[in-house]
């Protein structure tokens, strides 16, 4: 008679809960105490108390944690669903699978505009006005315009350099194109790590600092190969200049990747999104340091004064 009362009350429940893979247990205060499977009920002898049943191990979160933190413990885990306690213990409501997979969605939406260095748009690209997109765009591309015009100052400081041997304004663009793309994929690796993981320690920056050093030379040793070639063709037997754009290259690369990797980890530890100070910031910083530390081996190697 009690499994057919608990078979009844499990068929009413199921039209009203979101899942019923899991039973909740609270003592009077409505403290979360523990849980079990359904089939732990269903298969239970008729006799057995949910306290003899129930796992007191629960993970749960805090109504106040923010929704990406709760969707990396549900991955972390390999949870469906996870319940919702208060600060004194007491169960608020659950989060299921589906919510996660939603909250996972929003946020991979606004990190890839924020990569682009776009603002959040809540909406539809189609149901957005022009002027909401010029709003959502300007703040950045104004940031990033003042940001490429310290580009030109380089320029112009090195100008005696570039006047004095013109071959080295053919391979700016490549220099600091390589540079900015290398950063950039450094820091979509970085972000996703941090997504996974949530914050990076000193044991593992020692660990990125290994690898981004190690990838950078490897990266830039055989671009550098290609670069030599590229420089040959362009300005003929000009063996000096091809070593000037070999080197250049490597220390790009090393700057990107050593960017790319560090700046999103900064970002976090100040509290600002790493989304933002990735792509486009990356690839803009890159492209002044870039300019300088090419112009500089050029001066030592090819004894401009």
């Amino acid at each position: 008679r009690q499994m057919c009362i608990r078979d009844r009350h499990l068929r009413r429940m199921a039209d009203k809960k979101e899942t019923v893979r899991y039973a909740y247990v609270t003592d009077r205060n409505g403290v979360l105490v523990g849980y079990l499977h359904i089939e732990d009920l269903v298969f239970a002898p008729p006799t057995a108390k949910v306290g003899e049943l129930m796992r007191t191990e629960v993970i749960s979160v805090d109504v106040d944690m923010d929704q990406e933190e709760v969707a990396r413990i549900c991955k972390k885990y390999d949870l469906d669903v996870i319940p919702v306690v208060d600060g004194t213990g007491r169960l608020r409501g659950i989060i299921t699978y589906d919510d996660v997979m939603d909250v996972l969605s929003e946020e991979a939406d606004e990190d890839i505009q924020k990569i682009s260095a776009l603002e959040a748009i809540d909406i539809s690209y189609f149901q957005a006005s022009i002027p909401l997109l010029v709003r959502k765009r300007v703040v950045w591309l104004a940031v990033l315009l003042l940001l490429e015009a310290i580009s030109g100052t380089v320029l112009k400081a090195y100008s005696h350099a570039l006047e004095a041997v013109v071959g080295l304004a053919y391979f700016i663009p490549m220099l600091i194109g390589s540079g900015g793309n290398a950063g950039a994929q450094s820091a979509a690796m970085i972000i996703r790590e941090l997504a996974i993981k949530g914050e990076i320690g000193l044991k593992d920056a020692f660990r990125i600092f290994y690898k981004e050093l190690s990838s950078g030379l490897f990266l830039g040793g055989i671009l550098s190969f290609l670069a030599i070639l590229r420089a040959v063709w362009l300005v003929g037997n000009n063996a000096a200049l091809a070593l000037t754009v070999a080197f250049a290259l490597v220390a790009v690369i090393l700057i990107g990747t050593m960017a790319g990797a560090f700046l999103p980890i900064i970002a976090r530890k100040l509290r600002f999104d790493p989304a933002v100070v990735s792509g486009p910031l990356v690839t803009t910083l890159v492209d002044v340091v870039g300019l300088a530390v090419y112009f500089e081996i050029a001066k030592l190697l090819l004894h401009i004064s």
